[in-house]
């Protein structure tokens, strides 16, 4: 049993990144978690008004037509992308040099104004939902503005861990591990935002909905 144990410690103890030493990177790095956590907390209030909308009831009085796939696509966005990314944001700030702290907190606080966006949307007459696979939509420009805002806070994250990451460093243990994944992430991530680009520039002009989206 004490083998086993020590064997786990010392397995935690490689697989470790540390704290930044300084604090400010310490509490961006908090805010991004809490971004990703209150994601969850907000997409389950959602559920709570996804329920509600079928129920007789409430399915009378509620303003908004179509409003159980209006409020699953702001649950699935803030469940996968917002959730995802946010945790994503936290791991790279832990893993980034104290450089370009004002791109940083520009990050989140675009991230956290485009979540706010789309969290509101559906209140401020979004609709017109779009369950295409992931990301669904609502074809209102507001809550379009919202996921704009959100993916270019995102890809200010992404450029910053690019140029600021910790190095890998010669010696390959856990740590080093930990890094070399972080920044493989990043590059994914930055292949993901350019992808996207190119397919919205490719798009066909006479494509819609959906097929628009997917």
């Amino acid at each position: 049993m004490n083998y086993n144990r020590t064997g786990f410690d010392a397995c935690s103890e490689a697989f470790h990144l540390g704290l930044p030493e300084d604090r400010s990177d310490l509490k961006l790095a908090t805010a991004w978690l809490l971004l990703a956590v209150g994601s969850l907390v907000v997409a389950g209030l959602y559920t709570f008004l996804i329920v509600l909308s079928r129920t007789p009831f409430f399915q009378e009085i509620v303003p908004w037509v179509d409003f159980f796939h209006t409020a699953l696509v702001v649950h699935v966005d803030l469940t996968v992308l917002v959730w995802f990314l946010g945790y994503a944001g936290m791991f790279w700030t832990l893993n980034s040099r104290p450089a370009c702290k004002g791109c940083g907190w520009a990050a989140f606080w675009m991230a956290v104004a485009g979540t706010g966006v789309m969290v509101a949307s559906p209140f401020l007459g979004a609709g017109d939902p779009l369950m295409n696979n992931y990301v669904p939509v609502l074809q209102a420009p507001l809550f379009l503005s919202g996921l704009g805002l959100f993916g270019l806070g995102f890809l200010l994250l992404v450029v910053r861990g690019l140029l600021f990451s910790r190095p890998v460093g010669a010696q390959w243990d856990g740590k080093a591990a930990l890094r070399f994944g972080g920044y493989t992430a990043l590059i994914a991530g930055l292949v993901a935002m350019l992808a996207l680009f190119l397919s919205w520039q490719a798009m066909p002009p006479e494509l819609e909905g959906e097929y628009y989206y997917e």
